[in-house]
């Protein structure tokens, strides 16, 4: 992980989008991956990445990593060379063992102007609390590679913003929640053209999801599929959760 200087969180943010994006136009070698979040640290609100680099050639990736490091001031580099199973144990030490709450997703196909002014004033907002954070998701690569064999329709290069809307304590589950989905509603807001109809079905609640824009075309055979071999909807509680009308 890499932590950024962010006493101004708004000059932070778009100085590093804008210095990546001018590396993107580049073209970047498909090894590369980075996921941007703002997280609450004991230096304060922070702009910080995750660096994975999935390729032996470590030199390129290290030239990789001096160019990302250069978009701002680091306050702290801690990307080293690991194992899966050691990478995931590192995560881990970040993230609070006990935490209340949800949280919600927007997909959007572009980080334009508009939307990283939403993205900076609303991170402001961002309640201080360590279960807390907003994440910043790309997808690239062989991943916007349509497959026919997979339920998933959104295939093209595209952005996931998450908001973890969990806090430390009960009590302020609702305040967190509200700042989410207020995010949320503010990039919803942002030029319609940009947004993406489906979401990530393991970051968006049931209540919110819509297994249509989702699945896409494939909707209707997964419906065949649940109508098949689970006609009763005795497993209601998984996900997609199916509306009851659907199975008749």
């Amino acid at each position: 992980m890499v932590i950024f200087d962010s006493k101004d969180m708004a000059a932070t943010i778009r100085n590093f989008m804008a210095s990546y994006d001018s590396l993107a136009t580049q073209g970047l070698h498909p090894a590369l991956g980075i996921q941007r979040h703002v997280l609450n640290t004991p230096l304060g609100k922070c702009f910080a990445i995750g660096y994975l680099w999935s390729s032996p050639d470590l030199d390129t990736g290290r030239k990789y990593l001096d160019q990302i490091c250069s978009f701002g001031q680091t306050l702290h580099m801690g990307v080293q060379e690991m194992t899966i199973p050691e990478w995931m144990d590192q995560t881990a030490t970040f993230a609070p063992k006990l935490a209340y709450g949800r949280n919600c997703t927007i997909s959007i196909r572009q980080l334009t102007e508009e939307v990283a002014e939403v993205i900076s004033r609303e991170v402001a907002k961002m309640p201080n609390d360590r279960s807390t954070l907003f994440l910043i998701h790309q997808l690239v690569g062989p991943s916007e590679i349509k497959d026919e064999r997979s339920v998933f329709g959104a295939r093209m290069a595209h952005y996931c913003l998450e908001f973890i809307a969990t806090a430390s304590r009960q009590e302020r589950v609702k305040e967190v929640w509200e700042w989410a989905v207020t995010f949320r509603d503010a990039v919803r807001n942002t030029d319609e053209r940009n947004i993406l109809t489906s979401t990530y079905i393991s970051m968006t609640p049931p209540t919110e999801s819509c297994s249509i824009a989702i699945y896409g075309e494939n909707w209707e055979r997964l419906l065949e599929i649940k109508r098949q071999y689970d006609p009763m909807n005795i497993f209601k509680h998984a996900l997609p959760q199916f509306p009851s009308g659907s199975l008749r």
